[in-house]
Order: C-alpha cells, then structure tokens, then sequence
C-alpha cells in the first residue's frame, strides 16, 4: 500500500536465521557462512507501494537522463528510510581463495576469517561487547571480532573493530537534494554515512620483505617458538608491527568534516632492526633500542565564534625513551578552511596565527642514551658531556635570542634539564592577542625580534 514518511512502520519478521551458506566459484575459491541471525525487521510503506518503487528503480537502473536519475535517487531515498532492522548477527564467515599466478608459483591460498560481525542500536547489549549503556536514538554501532587474514603478502590479524554513532541519515539528505536536481560535486562530502567513533582492539601486522616465505613459519610468540618468545625480536619480516588498542572520536560536523576529535594510541610496537637502514630506526638501533612501544593522544578543536584551532593535547609517549606534551591554540581559522574547494581553504590557512604553545619534556631513557652514545664517541664521560652542553644551552640561546630576561630564564631551564634531564616545562604566548602571522616570522629580522613579541616562561624540574 502507498504511505510516506509519516506513514507507521510494520513488523516484516520479528527474526530471520539462516545457516552454512557456502558459495564457490569457478577458479576455487570457496566462501562459508556459518550462521546469519536479523530480528525485528521492519518496513514503513513507501509514497508509492514497494513492489512499484523497487520496479522503478530496476527499470531505471543506468539511465543517463537527470529527469530520470533524480527520479531515482528521490525513491531510494524513500525505500532505505523506510527500512529498519532491530539487529543483525553474521558468523563464522571464511574465504579461501587460490593465490593465483601473481604470488609466484606453489603459492599457498588466501586464508580469511571473521569470527562474528554485528549491527544494532548504538549502546544495545550484545553478547561479548561488554556494553550495556543506551546510546543515542536513531545511531547504529557495528562490531567485527576476530579477523585474521594470511595471504602470500603477509598476515592480518584483529581482535575488534568496533564503528559507533553509525547513520545513514546524511545520504538520505543527499538522495533527497539529488531529487530535486543536479548536485555539485563539492557538496558530496556532506552527505557521506556519519560515523562518531573507530575503536581497534589488538591489531597485528607482518608483512614479510619480498619473496620471503611466510607460511608454515610459526606465529611470533607462539609455543612453536618457545617459550617465553619476544613477539617484537622474533618477527619474521622487514615490517612488523602491533596495537594494543586505538580509537577516533569525531564529533560538531561542518559539512561533512568533524571539527572536533581525539585520537588515542595505545601500544604502537614495532622491531628495531640492528642492521636497518631507515632513517629514524637506525638512530634508535644505534641507541640500543630493539623495539618501540608507542602510546600517544591527538585532542583538537575548532571554535567558529572565536575564529581558532585548539590543540587540547598533544602527547607522545615512549616505552624508555620518554614523554612530549605539547597545548596551543592557532587563531584566523575561520569557516572558509572547510570549503569544498582546494584553493579556497589553502589560502584561508595562509591567516592562520600562532596564539600560545606549551611544551613539556619528560626524559624516560632516550636522553641519556643519546648523551652516552656522544660521550663515548668523544671520549669523555657522559658527566663531562652533559655540562658542556648544559654551558652551551646557558650561553647559546640567550645569545640568539637577543638576551633579555626571558631569552636568559629559557637558557637556564634548558640548561638545568640537560644536565639533569627530568622535566622541561616551556610556554609561549604572543603579546598581541591577534596572535603572530605567518608574515611575521617571514619578515622578522632575527629570532630574537620574534622572541621579544612573545611572553615565555621555562621551568626545569
């Protein structure tokens, strides 16, 4: 029957469950699903009944009109948002797929696996999630557990992925102006799916160096390889690396582009390789350092009404290395940064201001290993080392910086660190409350004329 956006939903099946559902294909790749379990299926009658708008759409599927294509993205619009579904479970899903000629010869299948993959109302308790609060009305949440992925190329394995704040209602928007006429491609990110968090529970990566064997090798850290074994020390590729955990939250979207968001990183690890080559690892390694663990937060946000970018958080941490911190707010950002068009924000990026920066140093390991490695290269004790640079830091920043009380404070605090590294406390702010544009660091004379138009303090501890 005919409804319409106010018309009342109906119930099409309280549930559906379907079981090993195998497909195969002609070069013998096999694909299985264990078990498919839907409830509450439920359907709104469209402005025109079902059978006649889903005709409509199969007999217009590949018209080039735009009578005709905006005819057709105004009835999809209508047909998926009258669609709903109270939760969907898919599991034990599989792939095996022959390698086929570009792995090389004798090369064993693709292998993939999902142990369970999940869609239902935001915050709705599910078996294993561990969630029990409600989340917002109208949101969806999607779980995948158990990835694992082994090809010729390497090895994939997640424990979860969790997509929260899921909604389609942007694309129905989009479908719904497609209706009414042609819409401008610049406009299209306005209506991607909204999406306000990305959790990664336990990722790990091994992508082996090229034409290196990798199956029938035994998983780093597994029995096969002892007891005890260093998932980090036993890699068996080039390019190995892990996390523990990891998420992104985005929220206060403006056409199409969150301006707030917090990325956390928890456990980032990774090889150092003795005999690597990369620039940045075969410092670490020259270090001593055979592995990283990395943890870090990105928190920013912009405010429209004040024009700005603020960098609530900014911290990197180390496993024995240490931590940086680092706060600012960046003024002359205003809405045009989020234009569609290229040139348009590029150029209001050029009136970006710098407004305040706070730094903190927190030596964990990394600077007396950088201290002893010079020290020994210069045949001296790292002791002796650590107060010639503490000297020049005391002499050499004021000296540049134009010698005034702060440029001197800053020389001591540094200098104090270096020699006994702790923490390093240093903060800046533009006298001018228009902060300092990128016009004045590109005329001024010496860094000291910079340094004098900021207010600096510098603490060591």
């Amino acid at each position: 029957e005919p409804g319409g956006p106010d018309a009342a939903p109906i119930r099409v099946y309280a549930g559906v469950t379907a079981e090993d559902i195998a497909l195969t294909g002609p070069d013998g790749a096999a694909f299985r699903i264990a078990r498919i379990d839907a409830r509450d299926l439920t359907g709104r009658p469209t402005t025109i009944p079902w059978g006649e708008t889903v005709r409509a759409l199969a007999e217009g599927a590949g018209r080039k009109d735009a009578p005709e294509r905006s005819r057709m993205a105004g009835l999809a619009a209508d047909l998926i948002d009258g669609l709903g579904i109270g939760g969907l479970e898919i599991s034990g899903l599989t792939l095996a797929a022959p390698g086929g000629p570009a792995a090389g010869p004798g090369a064993k299948p693709v292998l993939a696996s999902l142990a369970r993959l999940t869609y239902g109302p935001e915050g709705e308790a599910k078996p294993g999630a561990g969630n029990t609060e409600a989340g917002q009305p109208g949101l969806g949440e999607m779980r995948a557990e158990g990835l694992a992925v082994e090809a010729p190329a390497g090895r994939v394995a997640l424990k979860g992925l969790t997509l929260s704040g899921l909604s389609l209602k942007p694309v129905l928007e989009g479908l719904r102006r497609a209706a009414a006429g042609p819409l401008d491609p610049a406009e299209m990110r306005r209506y991607a799916p909204a999406l306000a968090r990305i959790a990664v529970e336990s990722l790990d990566v091994d992508l082996p160096a090229q034409g290196s064997p990798v199956q029938g090798s035994p998983t780093p850290g597994s029995p096969a390889q002892g007891p005890g074994a260093d998932p980090l020390r036993q890699a068996s590729g080039p390019l190995r690396f892990a996390l523990r955990g990891g998420s992104l939250a985005m929220s206060e979207v403006r056409d199409g582009v969150p301006t707030a968001s917090r990325l956390t990183i928890d456990g980032l690890t990774g090889a150092v390789p003795p005999d690597t080559t990369a620039p940045l690892l075969s410092d670490l390694a020259g270090l001593g350092y055979t592995g990283l663990d990395l943890s870090g937060t990105v928190d920013a946000r912009w405010d429209e009404a004040a024009r700005e970018l603020t960098f609530k958080d900014v911290t990197l941490t180390g496993k024995d290395m240490g931590t940086a911190r680092i706060t600012g707010t960046i003024g002359g950002i205003g809405k045009e940064v989020f234009d569609p068009e290229p040139m348009v924000s590029s150029l209001a990026l050029l009136g970006a201001s710098a407004k305040s920066l706070a730094l903190t140093l927190e030596n964990g390991g990394l600077f007396q290993r950088f201290v002893d490695q010079q020290a020994k290269a210069q045949s001296l004790k790292p002791e002796e080392l650590q107060r010639e640079y503490g000297t020049a830091a005391m002499l050499g920043i004021p000296a540049v910086l134009g010698g005034s009380p702060s440029a001197k404070a800053l020389g001591q605090a540094v200098s104090r660190f270096v020699v006994k590294p702790g923490r390093l406390s240093i903060s800046a702010a533009a006298k001018d409350p228009a902060g300092l544009g990128l016009i004045d660091f590109s005329t001024a004379p010496s860094p000291g004329k910079i340094f004098d138009r900021l207010t600096v303090t510098a603490t060591a501890e």
